[in-house]
């Protein structure tokens, strides 16, 4: 379902901002055999931010799963056949390595947990398992089999298979978090008429109950990817729901409150536990508050306005990616915690809101995923990068130039073809050189073409850039920008119009000298266009 942005929501977005973003909007497209009138969300993305994972949704109502990666796109994945090939995706995570994927479904009532090799794209089914959490490499993940008041939590390795995790006296447990290597689980466990406790685990000690703080935990325990700190949620009858953080040397701290809300909720940890952020429920638990935790400053509220949430936390804590609510829908945004929070672009700024728009983001921080409408009745999977470039750039470093460093070329603006611009930025060219872009559908390498003394990165036929307008001087900074129509790419033999989801790549050439005059080339970089 959408939602649309109401000109009083919209000023309220404008009041909230208090820092500036250069992050830039990345249209991921679709699956290419689902054409530009599917839907796609990314749910997950991997440390360094090159593999992102995602659920489609076809024009004809079917659903599936991708990874996606820059250059290549959409990775093929083998797809569930026979009576499991309809499911709807509930969690679908990628290791933080990038090597794999799992995701957990229901087809119908049932669990599956559903785990892909992505070099490979093959597929490995487990039946009648509900998917939690996975490892940094994808080895091992956790969950709740079963289900039902006599659920056990689990623990799925690739060397062992199943492990039930069970917690003596207790008749219901399930696995909700791991740590990066696997070795810690954390969770939750209950017996009949008895208060939920959380647990933690590992191979050594087995399940231990930590026991010791006021009331009953709450649904979700999480731990830090160094498996030392333990965060949740604990309520008492007749007095707020609040967080709380655990270690093995201190025991249980509570977060506090800012807002005297009705539930404090721990949702996100930083790798050394350090850091926690999560979300206050205020008003009749209808609005919510964002909030993060250090030691050193106590819990503070990310901003003045609420219905301001964190969804996703960078490794050290630094970086939080984070949604506003408005409305029914909600804007995306960026928090850091040396410039706060930076509002962070859609596709298209007049169509509909969507209730969750950014979802994850990289361990630096850098990249955040999401989702983004391009219709009113559509929406893709997006990338968003702080450093603004889109697509990325190959066959680099280039060739040093007459200024002893190598030039650099790349791509901002956007990578929808609808919306007609698509930036070229060459950088640390020799300051008055004078150049042009060049641009073909095929990468390939020619050491010294023509006596030029770097590199030609592209192959097939290659279209200038050299009309009107568009050879361009380098500026004092050694710089110049071209701005291009990717409706109308140029090419030997006219303009062309790309492909759906079609990769292109561009490079500059320019003047240089060594000593004599002669020629040199920028790296090259590629984007997918859609």
């Amino acid at each position: 379902m959408t939602y649309y942005l109401s000109f009083q929501c919209f000023a309220a977005a404008l009041l909230l901002t208090t820092g500036s973003s250069t992050a830039q909007v990345q249209d991921l497209g679709t699956e290419l055999t689902a054409g530009p009138a599917a839907s796609s969300r990314a749910t997950d993305v991997s440390d360094d931010g090159r593999v992102v994972v995602g659920v489609s949704v076809k024009s004809f109502g079917a659903s599936s799963t991708f990874a996606w990666s820059e250059p290549t796109g959409f990775i093929p994945l083998e797809q569930p056949t026979g009576s499991f090939a309809s499911y709807e995706v509930n969690r679908f995570l990628v290791s933080g390595d990038g090597s794999m994927a799992v995701a957990g479904v229901l087809v119908g009532t049932w669990p599956i947990v559903l785990r892909w090799d992505l070099a490979t794209g093959g597929l490995t089914q487990l039946v009648d398992l509900e998917l939690n959490a996975i490892s940094e490499d994808g080895s091992t993940f956790v969950g709740e089999a079963g289900g039902g008041s006599t659920g056990r939590a689990y623990r799925w390795n690739e060397a062992g298979g199943i492990e039930y995790i069970a917690a003596p006296t207790q008749a219901y447990t399930t696995a909700t978090d791991i740590s990066g290597d696997g070795s810690v689980i954390v969770g939750i466990s209950r017996r009949f008429g008895m208060p939920t406790v959380p647990f933690r685990w590992t191979r050594a000690t087995g399940v231990v109950l930590l026991t010791g703080f006021v009331g009953e935990s709450g649904q979700k325990v999480s731990v830090s990817r160094d498996g030392q700190v333990i965060a949740g949620v604990s309520t008492a009858p007749g007095t707020p729901a609040t967080g709380y953080r655990w270690t093995a040397a201190g025991g249980f701290t509570q977060l506090g409150s800012i807002g005297g809300g009705t539930t404090l909720e721990p949702l996100l940890l930083s790798d050394d536990g350090s850091v926690v952020a999560g979300r206050e429920f205020l008003a009749l638990s209808v609005t919510q508050d964002g909030w993060r935790w250090t030691e050193a400053t106590g819990i503070t509220r990310l901003v003045p306005q609420v219905d301001f949430r964190p969804e996703a936390i960078s490794a050290d804590g630094t970086v939080l990616a984070c949604v506003q609510r408005m409305g029914q829908g909600a804007l995306p945004w960026r928090w850091t915690e040396s410039s706060g929070a930076s509002p962070l672009p859609v596709l298209e700024p007049g169509l509909p809101l969507e209730p969750s728009p950014s979802t994850a983001i990289s361990a630096d921080g850098r990249q955040v995923v999401g989702f983004s409408t391009i219709s009113s009745s559509a929406l893709h999977a997006v990338l968003w990068r702080e450093d603004g470039t889109l697509g990325q750039g190959i066959c680099h470093p280039a060739v040093p130039n007459s200024t002893g460093v190598p030039s650099e070329l790349r791509l901002t603006g956007s990578n929808r073809v609808a919306n007609r611009a698509l930036t070229l930025e060459a950088s640390s060219l020799p300051p008055a050189t004078f150049g042009f872009v060049i641009c073909s559908r095929m990468e390939g390498f020619t050491a010294q073409p023509g006596g030029s003394q770097g590199n030609l990165c592209l192959s097939g036929p290659i279209g200038r850039y050299v009309g009107p307008g568009q050879v361009q001087a380098a500026n004092a900074a050694g710089g110049f920008t071209l701005t291009i129509d990717p409706a109308s790419l140029v090419q030997p033999n006219g303009p062309v119009a790309p492909g759906y989801g079609e990769s292109w790549f561009f490079q500059a050439w320019y003047r240089d000298a060594n000593p004599a005059s002669t020629s040199n080339f920028t790296n090259a970089a590629t984007v997918r266009l859609y």
